[in-house]
């Protein structure tokens, strides 16, 4: 793939769908679930919490552990009883845009927080001084208002449970064997092995257990499971592409670099319209590009996932330039990022990259037969209607002329 490869189409929109009886019952029992099993360490705090709410609801005339559950249900989802849920019409989250489930995810978090500390005492509980990361933590393996949340905790229970019989090693093992089938005959797994192998990731995370064979194998987890979420979003299915997003996002946030690829990629194109963001898409992007440049021998483990890196970051934000022709500071600032990543990319002779670079800084050689050409010579069209951005773009064609002075970044 070179530099001006590739654009996607984007999927339908679909209706918004609400928050049910039924989805409201699915959140109490994965409450229940989490309570019980939570085995991450900033989740430790949860069992002992509903340890002390059953003793407390043992006594004759006191409250269900049934109920307490309920009603912390529906606290962070945001009713005054577990049963007046459905009355609200909460659209669930997939069919949100990323701002608003963000701001969602931190309501129900305050919420969270807020009940635990208030309840805490009379169970004769301190709450922990990272209580919000705690509720983080919990909402966001909770997913209590879902249309269809992912299998995580139970199999995160699972991975505990091997572990506690010593089986962990042959799990990862066996796992990975799996997985590698599914490679081979370009399947996807089912939904309950992939939560297998981001519990097994999540599981073994920082673990000082691990040696180098196990740690292998957590790379390749890694790279099998953003390989499945990508053909998960390639059948175009909303459910299936917004679980490709979270998967994708799971695996970006632990660090693995193809990943933030692949979730820019799809918040700019593969989501339905209403999932899209393209400012979380160019902030994803960036930050694979500067991950990058402060590590480029261990960032990609495969020459192909740096040049799909530099593809995407001159795509976007040479769409950026052209979406946002009325934004005079924002062009300067995406002129400097166009211009940013592909010097970066021609520095380390990613094929194609110093084409793209000469297409945008010289757009008068253009061959107007190439697609790609085309794009970067319409988006320096744009920057040129800006002085500040034009005069930057100038000095700095002027001072690539020479190869020499092109420098590593």
């Amino acid at each position: 793939m070179t530099l001006k490869d590739a654009i996607m189409n984007s999927p339908h929109p679909s209706l918004r769908r609400t928050v049910s009886s039924e989805i409201a019952t699915q959140a109490f029992g994965r409450l229940k679930s989490l309570c019980k099993n939570a085995t991450p360490p900033q989740l430790r705090f949860l069992p002992t919490f509903v340890q002390a709410l059953r003793n407390q609801c043992t006594g004759k005339g006191r409250r269900s552990e049934k109920y307490e559950l309920r009603t912390m249900t529906a606290t962070v989802i945001g009713s005054k009883s577990f049963n007046d849920i459905p009355a609200l019409g909460l659209v669930v989250d997939e069919d949100l845009n990323l701002d608003e489930m963000m701001d969602r995810r931190e309501v129900q978090v305050a919420r969270l927080v807020t009940y635990l500390s208030e309840s805490a005492p009379a169970l004769g509980l301190e709450v922990p001084d990272n209580i919000k990361d705690v509720c983080f933590a919990l909402v966001g393996l909770w997913q209590p208002t879902m249309f269809a949340p992912d299998r995580f905790p139970e199999q995160l229970a699972e991975v505990a449970r091997v572990d506690s019989e010593g089986g962990l090693r042959e799990l990862l093992a066996g796992t990975n064997d799996r997985f590698s089938r599914h490679l081979d005959t370009r399947q996807v797994p089912q939904s309950r092995e992939l939560m297998l192998g981001l519990a097994l990731i999540s599981y073994l995370s920082d673990d000082d257990r691990l040696f180098l064979p196990d740690a292998i194998k957590i790379e390749d987890l890694k790279r099998s499971i953003g390989i499945f979420a990508v053909r998960l979003a390639n059948t175009k299915e909303h459910t299936k592409c917004d679980r490709a997003a979270l998967i994708l996002e799971f695996l970006w946030r632990d660090g693995f670099m193809q990943a933030g690829v692949d979730l820019a990629r799809m918040y700019s194109e593969f989501l339905r319209p209403v999932r899209q963001d393209t400012s979380y898409a160019l902030h994803t992007i960036d930050a694979v590009l500067h991950r990058y440049m402060s590590d480029p021998e261990s960032a990609f483990t495969e020459y192909e996932s740096a040049t799909d890196m530099f593809a995407l970051h001159a795509l976007l934000y040479s769409r950026a330039i052209l979406e946002n022709s009325g934004d005079e500071q924002g062009m300067q600032i995406y002129a400097e990022k166009l211009l940013q990543g592909l010097l970066c990319a021609v520095s380390h002779h990613i094929e194609g990259a110093r084409e793209a670079a000469k297409s945008f800084l010289q757009p008068s050689t253009i061959d107007p037969s190439d697609e790609g050409s085309v794009l970067y010579a319409s988006a320096r069209e744009v920057v040129s209607h800006y002085p500040k951005a034009e005069a930057y773009c100038q000095t700095v064609h002027e001072w690539a002329l020479n190869p020499q002075r092109i420098p590593r970044f």
